[in-house]
């Protein structure tokens, strides 16, 4: 079915990027096609706002960015939106208690992940995505403000229930994959930054598309007018979300999914 699109909003890895953290050709082609058609396209990733750009400037695009899971939001031709941090004392009592339970944790403060130590896994990501790090040993203690997002990532799927253990805190919590947990300030997700993007740009709801594959997309899939997950999707979101994509994201799905509603 054709619709009034105006405002494309794509989550990155396991969307709009193959397996291999890659853009697809034919998928970026489509994008600049309909830019020129006055179509407005957004990244919404749990990536830093610098990783996203440095996907977008590849394939040269200039377009808006919802990065963090919703805690910024930029435009390139007005800058930043929204940046919004939880507070340093509960980005410490968060970074205390991975410290207590051995839990690998990492932190985001604007472009820069904090990270206790250097660990290959670390190095190799940061080098990936093309992102600056700090190691300061102790994060609970060593962090050096509020964080944009921290994530907690675990060596198989698992359930925690942290909104009871950090209820005190002014904080939101979702997952982009099973293995992880991530936290943002209270009211921070890609739905809200979504909002605060398409009302920057005078696009009514109705006129969003949105496209994810994971629990940190569903405020943003429920905000849009037509929010799509992809066939690839965590069981999480297909538990919630039944409106899904026939194609991966290997598939060019996203580029499926565009040329089936516009």
């Amino acid at each position: 079915m054709k619709k009034n699109i105006k405002l494309i909003a794509l989550d990155m890895d396991g969307t709009v990027l193959d397996d291999k953290g890659n853009l697809p050709v034919k998928t970026a082609k489509k994008f600049k096609e309909l830019m020129d058609k006055g179509i407005h396209l957004a990244f919404a990733t749990g990536r830093t706002h610098l990783s996203a750009q440095n996907v977008a400037d590849k394939a040269g695009l200039s377009l808006p960015i919802i990065s963090h899971n919703g805690a910024k939001v930029t435009d390139p031709l007005h800058g930043e939106l929204l940046n919004k941090k939880m507070s340093h004392e509960d980005a410490k009592i968060i970074l205390e208690h991975s410290h207590k339970n051995n839990l690998y944790a990492k932190a985001y403060i604007d472009n820069t992940m904090y990270i206790k130590e250097e660990d290959r896994v670390s190095l190799n990501f940061a080098k990936k995505h093309g992102i600056g790090y700090k190691v300061i040993g102790d994060m609970g203690k060593n962090i050096p403000g509020g964080a944009n997002m921290i994530i907690f990532i675990y060596p198989q799927p698992v359930r925690e229930d942290y909104q009871e253990i950090f209820k005190d805190l002014d904080i939101s919590i979702t997952r982009s994959m099973p293995t992880a947990y991530e936290f943002m300030a209270r009211g921070c997700n890609k739905g809200g930054a979504l909002k605060i993007l398409s009302d920057h740009l005078g696009v009514e709801k109705d006129e969003i598309l949105a496209v994810g594959n994971a629990l940190n997309d569903l405020d943003m899939l429920e905000y849009a007018g037509t929010g799509i997950a992809m066939k690839n999707s965590d069981p999480d979101l297909l538990d919630v979300w039944d409106h899904v994509s026939n194609f991966t994201n290997n598939e060019e799905g996203v580029y499926e999914i565009i040329k089936e509603i516009l």
